[in-house]
């Protein structure tokens, strides 16, 4: 059996999966509940699933994410659909939009989907610098609230996670230089001042972890593996307390 859960409200649509596969597993007692990322996928790993069968007759219940934002894996998974959907093991895929094509083919193979799409927001605009000047202040309160706002007003936690990459690398630089001028880094003179003084609020090493964590927080997100607007906030309490 094969299920897409798709569409861009990302939590919606994770919502919407844990639930199923909840049941799945209550109605499944002993089921084999595997999770498998984009990074970790390949053909030799899901073949074997396809035709697995237990002694005991339990089922594999398989989450898979983002595997269609390649095309290799989008037109492997594709052609496999047919042996997917006979399957006596439950294949859940987590993905993002569909194009007419592939829609076509998905439901051509008897595969179910449930799409999960926001509303259409009229996206206010937000003061990027407020943020990071608040950040860089280690204002944990007006941070956390600057960051809310930022997401009622339509922008998404990958916006914001590059605007305070922006600010992390600046402060990085800074850290790292034996003699930091502006005309040394590279960096615009009123930038350079404000970024020099919120230097001092940090060590290098948690400005380091700050770069890395932001990182780690953008490709999870796109893999599926964190919510991305759940994993910053947690970042900001956490990285100003």
């Amino acid at each position: 059996m094969v299920i897409f859960f798709y569409g861009n409200d990302t939590i919606a649509k994770r919502r919407a999966k844990d639930v199923f596969v909840a049941d799945a597993l209550k109605k499944n007692k002993g089921a084999v509940h595997l999770q498998i990322s984009d990074a970790e996928f390949s053909r030799e790993m899901i073949e074997p699933l396809v035709s697995e069968n237990s002694l005991f007759g339990e089922k594999s219940i398989i989450e898979l994410y983002n595997i269609f934002d390649t095309e290799e894996n989008e037109q492997f998974v594709l052609g496999m659909l047919p042996a997917l959907v006979a399957s006596n093991n439950l294949f859940v895929f987590v993905e993002n939009t569909f194009t007419k094509d592939i829609l076509s083919k998905i439901d051509k193979s008897d595969a179910k989907t449930e799409r999960f799409d926001t509303k259409a927001v009229f996206k206010k605009e937000w003061n990027a610098f407020a943020l990071t000047d608040a950040f860089a202040l280690r204002d944990k309160k007006n941070t956390w609230i600057l960051f809310t706002q930022a997401i009622e007003r339509g922008s998404s936690a990958e916006e914001i996670i590059g605007t305070l990459f922006w600010q992390v690398k600046t402060l990085l630089l800074i850290k790292g230089s034996k003699n930091p001028t502006a005309e040394n880094l590279g960096i615009n003179p009123f930038v350079f001042k404000k970024a020099l003084s919120a230097s001092a609020r940090f060590s290098e090493k948690e400005i380091a972890t700050f770069n890395s964590r932001l990182v780690s927080i953008y490709h999870d997100s796109h893999r599926g593996l964190v919510d991305g607007e759940v994993a910053l906030e947690q970042f900001l309490l956490e990285s100003l307390a």
